[in-house]
């Protein structure tokens, strides 16, 4: 039976989502998904460690907590919580959160490195998520789940970055093929990010040119927002400083329609250990234009972990929040919880809709459905001119019945 997560008692009682412009709203889930939250919930406290202790002891499908573990990628912050709460890790979640941490150790020197092959040819990256972000939230890289680097470059560094990432041992996936300088800068409108995998050191690089495409045509965050971030005994990653962090992670997040758990705990955890409460967190993401991801992030954990408003927050009256924050819950609670957003019905437009909800701009909207409508690949196969880049949408069909034929491309440099 699906049980309110904070009951009366225990943190926040929230009411249902109703009207838009509403502080709070309900988050109901089986007991599963509620020992999840709890145990994912930041910062630590003794009321968070007697709610883990209540929840396991009214009974617990321990396989079903598996699988949301799995799903959320947050088996690292489950067995954390459970071990304090002094409660078995199950095998399952205990071989995940080991394997996270062996990862997490790996993308970490890895991170070092490419950072230092790019630095010595004059591109300073700036990390994103990943090491800097677990050591930034939780103090520990070894219990953030992380399968890939993101990194970001300045846009006009990006070829060069290419050279490098392939002199390291890394083939470019994403795109296919390299691109000639005037067929870059098209890429580079539709899509924000390649893709490079490492096959002998199993490691996946995305390497960002824009934050995100519910971040306008933002590039390379300037350095005022930049911070560097010590790895034990081994360095120091280059990521953004915490205001500027903040708001990434909740425009990340909710383009992603808060589809992972993992997402909010960074919220809770980043918001746990401001020492005003997130007040200039809140404040930030309001100055940066992305009051409504964050303000849908604020309330979502909220519902979530019980993290306290920061002081001040009074989120906007908008029905786009109050949809985008709908979306989320049932994506989120999909199948109990357990549930991955590609094996649903509305996988195709979750995303996009999610995206759609947050932009603030209609500029940024229309760059959006341009995106969307132009898929990134097509630039790769057929390097249009500049000037004539608004045929791509009129040649999706004949280029989509292209990548499909003996006589693709794609097809002879597989």
């Amino acid at each position: 039976m699906p049980i309110a997560l904070f009951p009366a008692g225990c943190y926040a009682v929230p009411a249902p989502i109703p009207r838009s412009g509403s502080s709070t709203i309900r988050l109901k889930a089986s007991p599963e998904f509620a020992l999840v939250c709890a145990s994912i919930a930041r910062p630590h406290s003794d009321e968070r460690t007697a709610r883990i202790v209540a929840l396991a002891a009214a009974g617990m499908d321990w396989g079903c907590v598996e699988r949301i573990a799995a799903r959320h990628r947050v088996a690292g912050l489950v067995r954390e919580g459970l071990t304090r709460a002094g409660l078995p890790v199950p095998r399952g979640i205990a071989n995940r959160a080991h394997h996270t941490t062996l990862s997490a150790l790996k993308n970490a020197g890895e991170a070092l490195r490419l950072q230092n092959l790019l630095e010595e040819t004059g591109i300073e990256p700036l990390f994103l998520k990943g090491s800097a972000l677990a050591i930034r939230a939780y103090g520990s890289i070894a219990v953030r789940d992380s399968i890939d680097i993101d990194m970001v470059v300045a846009p006009a560094d990006v070829a060069r970055a290419w050279t490098v990432l392939n002199q390291a041992g890394y083939s470019m996936t994403a795109p296919s093929r390299p691109l000639p300088p005037g067929a870059l800068r098209t890429y580079q409108t539709i899509s924000k990010d390649s893709v490079h995998v490492h096959s002998e050191r199993r490691v996946r690089v995305e390497l960002h040119w824009r934050l995100s495409d519910a971040a306008g045509e933002a590039g390379m965050p300037p350095v005022s927002d930049h911070r560097m971030v010590e790895v034990p005994g081994s360095g120091a990653l280059r990521t953004l400083a915490d205001p500027a962090l903040f708001t990434y992670l909740c425009v990340h997040g909710s383009g992603h329609a808060w589809a992972r758990l993992k997402w909010l705990a960074d919220i809770a955890a980043l918001l746990g250990t401001s020492e005003d409460g997130g007040a200039g967190l809140w404040a930030a993401a309001q100055a940066g234009g992305a009051a409504r991801p964050a303000a849908s992030a604020i309330m979502l954990a909220n519902a979530a972990f019980g993290t306290p408003f920061p002081p001040g927050f009074v989120p906007p009256r908008s029905l786009r929040l109050a949809l985008l924050n709908r979306l989320a819950l049932r994506v989120m609670a999909a199948g109990g919880g357990a549930r991955e957003l590609a094996d649903t019905p509305w996988n195709s437009v979750v995303e996009p809709s999610a995206t759609l909800l947050t932009l603030s701009r209609w500029r940024d909207a229309w760059s959006h459905v341009r995106r969307v409508a132009i898929p990134a690949e097509d630039v790769v196969l057929l390097r249009l001119p500049a000037g004539l880049s608004g045929l791509y949408p009129l040649l999706r069909l004949p280029l989509w019945i292209w990548k499909r034929s003996p006589w693709s491309p794609r097809k002879r440099t597989a």
